[in-house]
């Protein structure tokens, strides 16, 4: 689980240097998966 959490918030990264507004939305949800990611592993 914690390689997933590390692969989501590569992509969280990634996805935050692009200037698209549809990226920032895709950005939430990555952000909302890899908080979900985290909560599993609890």
């Amino acid at each position: 689980m914690i390689g997933f959490a590390a692969v989501v918030s590569a992509a969280a990264i990634a996805v935050a240097q692009e200037p698209d507004a549809r990226i920032d939305g895709k950005a939430m949800m990555v952000e909302s998966e890899y908080r979900l990611a985290l909560q599993m592993r609890r």
